[in-house]
């Protein structure tokens, strides 16, 4: 499976507005930073025609250390996760 990197998306923004190297990486920055940020601050972003990133809560729970059989606390903590929207699931399936 290929990987498509930051560096990457960069360049393709950068052909596609005919923009230079460093004005394409500060867009790509600033779009990556702003997901960031409201994704800290509890917020879901939703990009229409691609899908939604929501904060979720995970609860403490119990683990145990695969190699001791030790049971463990696991703290709780945020996860994000990411729901694409329907058009991306068509697309993705060449509908």
């Amino acid at each position: 499976m290929e990987t498509i990197t930051k560096k990457d998306l960069v360049e393709v923004v950068k052909d596609e507005l005919a923009t230079t190297h460093e004005e394409a990486k500060n867009a790509v920055e600033v779009v990556l930073t702003e997901i960031k940020n409201a994704l800290k601050d509890g917020k879901s972003v939703t990009i229409h025609g691609f899908g939604t990133f929501v904060v979720k809560d995970r609860a403490e729970r119990t683990g145990f250390n695969p190699i001791t059989k030790e049971r463990i606390i696991i703290p709780a903590c945020k996860s994000v996760q990411f729901k694409p929207s329907g058009q991306l699931k068509d697309d993705v399936n060449h509908k």
